[in-house]
């Protein structure tokens, strides 16, 4: 398996993509995946890979693309044949985008099309692969081209920390909300109007 890893050359965009990786696979491989604390975003170009389901007890065929929300589950995957896949990894903070709307509760549904736009996934899917190393520059103009970063509110990202990085000890939500300087009615306010729902519920998730 080859794996070259580059980063956002953009200052925005470092800030809520971590890297973007290119997998070429070319013997059956399986890989079992831990969980970082990032949304893990792919898009096929050539082959395929399946996923393992535990609640079904059995691998599953991957989309073409899609999302690994954030979680303490991995994930086993089973790579059959050659394969050449681009991956992002990303901030949780954005969520927030209008791109990620409604992704906490249909992130199965997730595919690239939602992330970048039609043209940007044919963007990628023609992007020269034998130069990755210097595609970053290219890269982040097509992702910035369909989201706004800009709006992205940055207590978005202090709350998601916070709930994460208490693994299997979520915060109450009183806790949540003094931890992050805010009253749990301005909490209320904020992941209603970005998440469509309840702070207990989105600690829930």
């Amino acid at each position: 398996m080859k794996v070259i890893e580059i980063e956002p050359g953009d200052d925005l965009l470092k800030k809520y993509i971590e890297c973007y990786q290119l997998f070429e696979i070319a013997e059956p491989l399986w890989v079992k995946a831990i969980s970082t604390g990032t949304l893990e975003c792919w898009i096929k170009l050539r082959g395929g890979f399946r996923i393992f389901d535990p609640k079904e007890g059995r691998f599953k065929p991957a989309a073409s693309s899609g999302i690994f929300p954030v979680g303490t589950n991995g994930y086993v995957f089973h790579v059959p044949n050659n394969t050449i896949c681009i991956n992002i990894k990303l901030s949780p903070s954005v969520l927030a985008l209008s791109s990620f709307k409604d992704l906490i509760n249909q992130w199965e549904s997730f595919n690239f099309d939602q992330f970048v736009g039609e043209s940007g996934t044919n963007e990628f899917r023609n992007l020269d692969i034998s130069d990755f190393e210097n595609l970053s520059s290219k890269i982040d103009a097509i992702v910035k081209a369909h989201n706004d970063f800009e709006s992205i509110d940055s207590r978005i990202q202090s709350v998601l920390t916070s709930i994460i990085a208490s693994g299997n000890h979520p915060p109450t939500v009183k806790e949540l909300a003094f931890e992050n300087h805010l009253t749990i009615k301005s909490l209320e306010r904020l992941i209603k109007k970005v998440f469509g729902m309840t702070p207990k519920k989105l600690i829930g998730i």
